[in-house]
């Protein structure tokens, strides 16, 4: 049994219908048209037995504009077969003939024509249907469904589904038979991978389906994860930078939390960073935010607009006694940033002691006092709270809220120019841990870590940094 409509009710049949939607679509109001026919086109038992004919009467439009109603739930329909293969004069002859079939969705995916088009990369497909559905006022456009079974537009699928998927090595069996067919199985998979060239997400396709409307901040929620195509372009390595920009130019919101997917492209970090720089974001964004994106032009955009290096923190870092210093040293590489804000903080600290100053002598006192305090916000430290059995780590799980200092957290991440800043700043290198570990106790145990990893970079930056403290240790 199929659900059916009744020309005379404008009401499906409420056997097949969903039973927590009751709400019926009212005469004459075309937006509940398209719903009540959506909820039909949704019930995957009941193959469409409404026909075109009694869904036109429903509307003004003509029967072109939904012919073939059954095809949107037809399992294997073969104009979503030569969407996705990119055959265009099969297509092309369907659809002359029966226009409404490229609103249509099959029944495992709910995916239209065009989502496969762009999904397979068939630029000359996507735009024939792009062209296609802008006919005639648009009639087509207004019943193109947007979305799929998991909630993914076309512009999702053109971003998402170019990289091949990594080739993933077995884990070998022991047993020698079992491991040569495993190797011999390995190598043919191998060789298809490698025959396989990887596509580029096609510019002229985003651009032709963000013309169609196709919405840019649309989320899809699948296994977990939230995402938009603004996060699938910046994940995708085969997205370049002019996908970026041309997201970004059609009104998506830039944010500091793509920066962590940008680590190794530094052209579209360099895009997410002129975007941010010329928008709202970068005029409220805060301090801490902005340390994480490890981008030295934004750190010193949000000095020069005013934030405070050492003023108040948010609530969680204020409460595990965190400083910028220690987000630095923490989230960053290099030195820069470490340098950029022990300067500011150095300002900011002397310019607020120095607005009370009447003389000369006072002036001398209160630069010394200045000082002092500097030391003190780079020596400060980090802390436990909970009960000493209940040990409560208030930053991470890494270790950083066990009353660490910036020197401590620098040496634990391997840092050797951070650690030099901080040293030359003035840091104190026998301030010790909740652990009692003074910064040269965490450089050994990071030492003694590469060395059971076999890993030389790392164990040539950790005994350079033992090094360092070693010779501050001979000079004081």
């Amino acid at each position: 049994m199929g659900a059916t409509f009744s020309a005379d009710e404008y009401a499906y049949d409420s056997e097949h219908s969903d039973p927590h939607e009751t709400a019926r679509p009212r005469r004459g109001e075309e937006e509940e048209y398209i719903t009540a026919a959506t909820r039909v086109g949704a019930d995957y038992n009941a193959r469409a037995s409404c026909s075109a004919r009694s869904l036109g009467a429903l509307s003004d439009r003509t029967l072109d504009d939904v012919a073939s109603f059954s095809s949107r739930v037809a399992i294997g329909a073969p104009i979503h077969t030569w969407a996705r293969k990119g055959e265009l004069d099969k297509l092309a002859e369907k659809v002359e003939m029966e226009p409404g079939l490229l609103v249509s969705v099959d029944a495992k995916n709910r995916m239209t024509p065009l989502m496969w088009a762009a999904r397979h990369n068939r630029e000359d497909v996507v735009a024939y249907i792009s062209a296609k559905l802008q006919e005639n006022d648009n009639r087509l456009l207004i019943l193109l469904p947007r979305q799929d079974k998991y909630g993914m537009n076309a512009l999702h699928h053109a971003i998402m589904k170019q990289a091949k998927k990594p080739l993933i090595e077995p884990k070998w069996s022991r047993n020698s038979e079992t491991r040569e067919k495993q190797r011999a199985r390995y190598k043919k998979l191998s060789t298809a991978y490698d025959a396989v060239p990887d596509k580029d997400v096609n510019l002229e396709i985003v651009r032709l389906l963000l013309q169609l409307g196709e919405n840019p901040n649309q989320r899809y929620n699948t296994a977990g994860l939230d995402r938009d195509p603004i996060g699938a372009a910046i994940r995708n390595p085969k997205a370049g930078a002019a996908v970026l920009r041309l997201l970004y130019a059609s009104g998506v919101r830039p944010e500091l939390r793509h920066f962590s997917y940008l680590k190794n492209a530094p052209a579209k970090a360099l895009v997410l960073e002129e975007t941010i720089m010329d928008s709202e974001v970068g005029e409220t964004a805060g301090i801490f935010a902005v340390i994480k994106t490890g981008r030295l032009v934004l750190v010193e955009m949000v000095i020069e607009k005013g934030r405070s290096v050492i003023g108040k923190m948010p609530y969680d870092m204020e409460r595990a006694g965190f400083t910028t210093l220690m987000k630095a040293a923490k989230h960053t590489v290099g030195g820069r940033i470490m340098r950029a804000l022990l300067d500011a903080a150095r300002a900011e600290i002397h310019r607020a002691a120095m607005q009370d100053a009447d003389d000369d002598t006072q002036i001398a006192t209160i630069q010394m006092h200045a000082e002092e305090v500097f030391l003190a916000f780079v020596n400060k430290q980090t802390r436990v709270t909970g009960w000493p059995d209940k040990f409560v780590r208030t930053v991470d799980q890494s270790g950083e809220g066990w009353r660490n200092s910036a020197l401590h957290i620098a040496a634990r991440h391997g840092s050797l120019e951070q650690v030099s800043l901080l040293l030359d700043a003035g840091a104190d290198r026998t301030l010790k841990n909740w652990h009692k570990e003074t910064p040269i106790d965490i450089a050994r145990r990071g030492m003694r870590k590469a060395a059971k990893k076999r890993d030389a970079t790392q164990f040539v930056a950790f005994e350079d940094i033992v090094q360092l403290l070693e010779e501050q240790m001979d000079i004081e």
